[in-house]
């Protein structure tokens, strides 16, 4: 057998043994060994490496985690028969003490984790904190252990509902339920109203800049593919939700604002020779409003109405998001993948050439830029949503689609920027800032139209290509 190290866990319950004493099984002798039946097992085990991959892409976690979600599916029950029931949150233990050949330490721990949290009774949060120390992860780790649960766990309720649907899941068309857009479509934005509620759920963070970020970036996400499907959705989210998502993104963007003004104000100085204590009343000023506006995003999420509006969302997945269609005999019609996908880009494209007209005068409107922005965006959220399905081709539309949403982003910070600093001399003014104070202002001004313009350039060459080469 093969051989390896066992570090140090930091837990009195284990007893790290010496490295070359460590003995591994192959996962088929202890599927055996425990009475679990790989076969049956295997369809639900690659449907949890599948949902785990498509979080991996969403948050950034290891990709080759992925072997750990489709193994904690297949050994998710080998405590049955070996521990009492009191003990199930345990069962990661029999891994700890069987390790598998196939994985590292790493992977071992973290497969060992994942079938506890998945057996505990406890909340998920709660699940993955006990975990994390039973297994001795970092935290870091537990990042990946929270979505390698999820994975289980979701790729647990299909498997049910295609036994559910008859006895292998195929329906009339011969396409399995991953293959139902609306089934698929209900998955994420469950995945991102949960991400919402973990990320607001502490003041402290709040503060970051990245974690606002990423609450505005699965607000976007939602609100995109709200619009783009808009045709599939039911009427109560159309109605209740799209407004309510576009009020929680002004409110939190009105924070990232000021937070990229104080990121292209740092820039600035560094390129330029200056420091900070050079422009102390715009710094204190900055400052100052970022404070206010942070208090509003505190008390913005801390509040009933925010917390009525995620349940609400989470209410709304209890019924679907989609508006059934029927078909003959009353059936419910299935929209299929690649049928939306390929609907879906044509829209978002015909958005983009509807702009084009608007760029080429003499003069460019930067609202008009910003509209194209958003459509880049839609389209790239579109695509990754349906990363499995356009392929390659979609990976390299994906990421022309990132640049222009930078580029144009960028362009539209500065413009954001010039404005707030020219209604801001006036008041520089009155609260005491010195001639030297106002000319770097200036300056700073200046060389923000400069970086503008140069983003323009940049932009309408690279568009001119993608415009002529379509989809």
């Amino acid at each position: 057998m093969k051989k390896a190290a066992v570090s140090q866990v930091q837990n009195t319950r284990y007893l790290p043994l010496p490295k070359k004493e460590v003995q591994y099984w192959k996962t088929s002798d202890l599927c055996r060994h425990f009475g679990i039946h790989c076969s049956l097992q295997k369809e639900g085990a690659r449907i949890a490496e599948k949902l785990f991959r498509r979080f991996a892409v969403l948050y950034q976690l290891p990709q080759d985690y992925g072997n750990v979600a489709s193994k904690a599916y297949l050994l998710q029950d080998i405590h049955k028969g070996v521990l009492e029931t009191a003990k199930i949150s345990q069962a990661g233990d029999i891994i700890l003490t069987h390790p598998l050949k196939s994985l590292t330490e790493e992977k071992n721990r973290l497969l060992a984790a994942t079938i506890s949290c998945v057996n505990s009774e406890s909340p998920l949060e709660k699940a993955v904190k006990f975990s994390m120390k039973s297994a001795g992860l970092s935290v870091e780790q537990g990042r990946s252990l929270r979505f390698l649960a999820e994975s289980v766990v979701q790729a647990r309720q299909q498997v049910m509902q295609q036994q559910d649907s008859g006895k292998g899941g195929k329906r009339e068309s011969g396409r399995y339920p991953s293959d139902n857009f609306c089934q698929k479509l209900s998955e994420y934005v469950a995945i991102q109203i949960q991400e919402i509620t973990r990320l607001s759920s502490n003041s402290k963070d709040l503060s970051k800049p990245e974690v606002i970020h990423d609450i505005r970036v699965a607000f976007r996400r939602l609100l995109s593919l709200s619009v783009i499907f808009s045709g599939y959705m039911n009427d109560r989210w159309q109605q209740e939700c799209i407004l309510k998502l576009k009020e929680n993104l002004k409110i939190l963007g009105s924070l990232r604002d000021l937070d990229i003004m104080q990121e292209k104000c740092v820039y600035f100085l560094k390129k330029s020779g200056y420091t900070i204590k050079e422009i102390p009343v715009l710094w204190k000023m900055i400052g100052e409003t970022r404070d206010s506006r942070l208090s509003e995003v505190n008390r913005h999420c801390s509040s009933i109405a925010y917390e009525t509006f995620l349940r609400d969302m989470e209410s709304y997945l209890e019924t679907g998001v989609c508006r059934p269609v029927l078909k003959k005999a009353a059936k419910v019609m299935i929209f299929q993948n690649r049928q939306v996908l390929e609907v879906s880009l044509l829209q978002c494209y015909m958005q983009l050439k509807a702009y084009d007209e608007w760029i080429n005068g003499l003069i460019v409107p930067e609202p008009v830029l910003h509209q194209m922005r958003i459509a880049f965006k839609n389209m790239r959220y579109v695509l990754d949503f349906f990363r499995e399905e356009s392929g390659e081709k979609g990976e390299k539309l994906m990421e022309s689609c990132t640049w222009f949403q930078t580029v144009i982003g960028d362009l539209h910070d500065e413009t954001v920027l010039i404005d707030r600093m020219e209604h801001q001399l006036k008041n520089l003014k009155i609260q005491g800032a010195g001639k030297k104070e106002l000319r770097i202002v200036k300056s700073f001004i200046n060389f923000s139209r400069e970086e503008r313009m140069a983003l323009l350039a940049v932009f309408r060459k690279r568009w001119k290509k993608f415009a002529g080469e379509g989809l």
